[in-house]
């Protein structure tokens, strides 16, 4: 409606936008963003940690968040047989020096989400995907998702309680920084 089409004392109805630029942090999540992130784990991306991927639990940088966030809001690219086209964790976007077998995307029997070699070789190591991949077509897989056994180690979000600790350290040190600060002033 225009200014002109408003009745006068009534509330103008405004859609809300949703805004995919930026990587929202789930409310039960929060404790775990206290936390400081490494760097992204999509494979060959050396950008800072945004955010945790919202279902892999892991470190990702916003322009690969923004790219997940995208493809949540209209729909995961599919192709005419109905199966992914694109990373759940990368999203698609190439992060340079790609080559054609790094196309390959591993398709879960379970969910059937798609996951691209680098990004499964980044997560789980590059032994088991090679292993997956010698395999051929007909292995069955579970992804990191359905299965986040396999994730690296180094993947993995910390328990509750090392969150808890972690954040409580960087709690600490902003109030120690905090006071060097005001007793210099």
């Amino acid at each position: 409606l225009s200014p002109a089409q408003m009745e006068p004392g009534r509330p103008r109805r405004v859609k809300q936008r949703v805004n995919y630029l930026e990587v929202p942090v789930p409310q039960n999540e929060r404790e775990q963003a206290a936390v400081p992130l490494g760097c992204c784990t999509v494979a060959g991306c050396s950008q800072p940690g945004a955010g945790w991927h919202a279902d892999l639990k892991v470190p990702i940088c916003a322009l690969h968040g923004r790219r997940i966030q995208y493809y949540k809001g209209i729909g995961w690219p599919r192709d005419e047989d109905r199966e992914d086209t694109a990373c759940h964790l990368c999203g698609g976007l190439d992060t340079g020096g790609a080559s054609e077998a790094d196309e390959t995307l591993l398709l879960c029997s379970e969910c059937g989400w798609g996951w691209c070699a680098p990004c499964v070789g980044a997560c789980v190591g590059e032994a088991q995907l090679q292993a997956l991949l010698a395999a051929g077509d007909d292995s069955e897989w579970r992804c990191m998702r359905c299965d986040s056994s396999q994730l690296d180690e180094a993947l993995r979000p910390p328990p509750p309680a090392v969150a808890e600790g972690r954040a409580a350290a960087v709690v600490a040190e902003a109030v120690v920084a905090e006071a060097v600060v005001a007793e210099a002033v």
